[in-house]
């Protein structure tokens, strides 16, 4: 008489572990993905700032490129967007694009909730977060000399600026409170050539 045939080995079904394992990496790539925080080390994370990248593109900034006079109203630290480094309650600060010749009036304030000074002045774009150029780029636009580095306090009545860009350009809007500007608080504010008469 024949020996009963040993039963055969199918394949073992996947252990609960793995599968959980897998469902957690699958799950935890999309919300980091999601995020932001992929790649290089401090990618997406709010409150730090990827330096030397390229101005992005104007789109649909305040002033869309025409020639003329501008009334523009900055609130630094509004709200917590970048743990309240911001302009207008955003980071970077809404973006600004007038044509050469123009006259801009800005107004700019702390909110009282901010907790901390700040201050605007707009420089030349460096490509580089951590070495703005200092000064005001245009005579009268911004904070100059210690008070750049000082800000006003939260709550303070609105300081008001008044310059005309002369030039064409990419340019930034700061705040040179130590620190700041490294971590977001910035703006850009593109300036196209004068246009054809």
């Amino acid at each position: 008489m024949a020996s009963p045939a040993a039963p055969s080995k199918s394949a073992s079904p996947l252990s609960p572990f793995f599968v959980i394992l897998v469902v957690v990496a699958v799950v935890g790539a999309s919300v980091l993905g999601y995020l932001g925080i992929t790649g290089k080390i401090g990618t997406g994370v709010v409150g730090t700032y990827p330096g030397n990248v390229a101005a992005p593109a104007p789109l649909d900034c305040e002033g869309r490129g025409a020639l003329g006079t501008f009334n523009l109203s900055f609130v630094a630290g509004a709200g917590t967007a970048n743990s309240g480094l911001n302009f207008n309650g955003s980071s970077p600060g809404p973006c600004v694009q007038v044509a050469q010749g123009s006259t801009v009036n800005v107004a700019f304030s702390v909110a009282a909730s901010a907790g901390t000074n700040h201050s605007w002045v707009l420089v030349a774009y460096t490509g580089n977060s951590t070495n703005a150029s200092g000064l005001p780029t245009f005579a009268g636009a911004g904070f100059s000399n210690g008070a750049r580095f000082t800000g006003i306090a939260p709550g303070s009545p609105a300081v008001r600026f008044h310059f005309v860009v002369d030039r064409p350009g990419t340019f930034q809007y700061i705040s040179e409170v130590p620190g700041e500007y490294a971590h977001g608080m910035y703006g850009w504010f593109y300036v196209n050539a004068a246009p054809a008469s």
